[in-house]
């Protein structure tokens, strides 16, 4: 095994120890702002309440095909189910914050939270959304777990201050 891994460019180890810290730092975001309105008997979905949003945020591309073909890794492209996201936060909403007792401003929930950026003061993006195509405004809305939403927790992420660089393609 320490073999195959001796054969791997440094360039594409450097870059496999990235994808990870990546997801780590995705994981560890998602599980501080678990949801407090899911109830401790419902162990399993506490449990999964990270892994059900992180199944839908994806390393792929050039990663994936480069490390297969031990080739050197230039880049790492991330790609999320937006749909699948769209519908997660929908339905957590609809099952744990539909009651004014569950809608706290301080709740932690990653959904809630996301959610009440669309009320917020501090947002022109109605005005950016009524001048782009739908699919264009959806992943800049300030409210769902978009790609704007996923590049802000890595640029906000202290192991990667001044170490990143976005390219939205």
């Amino acid at each position: 095994m320490d073999e195959k891994l001796d054969e791997i460019p440094f360039e594409s180890k450097r870059a496999m120890a990235c994808a990870a810290l990546f997801t780590d730092i995705f994981q560890k975001y998602i599980e501080a702002h678990q949801c407090e309105n899911i109830p401790e008997q419902n162990k399993d979905e506490l449990d999964q309440f990270a892994t059900e949003i992180l199944d839908h945020v994806i390393i792929v591309g050039g990663f994936c095909r480069d490390l297969l073909l031990n080739r050197t890794i230039k880049d790492i492209d991330i790609i999320i189910n937006l749909r699948e996201l769209c519908k997660l936060q929908t339905n957590h909403l609809k099952k744990y914050h539909h009651k004014q007792a569950d809608q706290s401003r301080e709740n932690r929930c990653v959904y809630w939270q996301r959610y009440l950026q669309k009320f917020s003061d501090e947002s022109n993006l109605n005005e950016a959304q009524a001048q782009n195509q739908e699919m264009v405004a959806m992943h800049n809305v300030n409210y769902l777990l978009n790609s704007k939403f996923w590049v802000d927790i890595l640029r906000n992420d202290a192991l990667l201050d001044n170490k990143l660089s976005v390219r939205d393609v």
